[in-house]
């Protein structure tokens, strides 16, 4: 494996959010007028509403970590190419800040009836004293903490 392994999605979304983050400063700066993020496109229209056949191929194109999951299988399959852990973990990283990228993109469009349902839920479960924090969570953590000092649950 090649020890200099970043993925062309990766280093396209990259490079386009560094871009975007210098007209940014320059806007804040009244340098020039503020730019809306767009990610790289990567085969997807660009519109909001072409979701695919799927209604999810069409931005996830902009996103793929395809390229990422493909290099981890080729490394795992052959003793041949297979590569360090440290070029296992990059892989990885890549794929999971491209899916991080997409899940913002995707948070920043949504629509505000959705945006106020997912506010109402998160405050519900994350502070709620029957929520999924303390509920779910916490008790599991406890158990695990329990059950590595030997005690009984």
């Amino acid at each position: 494996m090649n020890s200099n392994i970043l993925t062309e999605a990766w280093q396209q979304q990259h490079e386009r959010l560094r871009q975007w983050t210098k007209a940014a400063t320059a806007a804040a700066k009244f340098e020039k007028p503020p730019e809306w993020y767009r990610p790289e496109l990567n085969g997807w229209s660009g519109d909001l509403f072409d979701g695919g056949e799927d209604q999810q191929s069409g931005i996830a194109k902009a996103f793929s970590a395809e390229e990422c999951a493909e290099a981890l299988k080729r490394m795992f399959r052959s003793a041949d190419s297979m590569g360090s852990i440290g070029e296992a973990k990059l892989l990885y990283m890549q794929g999971e800040m491209l899916a991080s990228m997409e899940r913002a993109f995707r948070e920043r469009h949504k629509q505000w009836p959705k945006a106020l349902a997912h506010a109402a839920g998160r405050n519900h479960g994350q502070q709620h004293e029957k929520g999924v924090l303390e509920v779910c969570i916490k008790k599991q953590w406890q158990d695990l903490a329990k059950a590595a000092a030997g005690e009984q649950s």
